[in-house]
């Protein structure tokens, strides 16, 4: 039971990061948290600058894209491969933990991030395999 909670959540978690990947890919302008984070600290000086930032929020949403449909395929089709519960955990944490240091950073308090990461938590560890303790085994008669 807990595994296909697990292996559901860490769908879950990758079905909002393809969202969030398509959305930061798509679009052509800064975010408004972006805009509002610059215009606070003043940090964009020229036009090109800003077309610099809209450039990277590409890379980070083709980053984030192929990630989160990494972590959809491992679920469907690897999941009881050896390793793979490990490698899906270590996926989903390692790229939502800077995101959301980042979304902290920029001031961006929606709490989407704070939830899937909440989630991805909860489910690295019903991923991991219970074991029996020693006394719970049958002594032989």
């Amino acid at each position: 039971m807990a595994e296909k909670a697990a292996r559901s959540i860490f769908r879950f978690v990758g079905l909002v990061g393809i969202a969030f990947g398509c959305i930061y890919l798509f679009r052509g302008s800064l975010m408004p948290f972006h805009a509002t984070f610059i215009a606070r600290t003043g940090a964009i000086q020229s036009g090109n600058a800003e077309l610099l930032l809209v450039m990277m929020m590409h890379v980070v949403g083709s980053l984030f894209l192929s990630l989160s449909a990494t972590i959809i395929a491992l679920t469907c089709f690897y999941w009881r491969a050896p390793g793979t519960r490990f490698l899906v955990g270590a996926l989903s944490l390692a790229s939502l933990v800077p995101v959301q240091l980042a979304s902290w950073r920029v001031g961006n308090r929606a709490g989407v991030i704070e939830t899937v990461l909440v989630l991805a938590v909860v489910a690295v560890i019903l991923s991991v395999p219970a074991t029996r303790s020693s006394s719970s085994r049958l002594l032989p008669t």
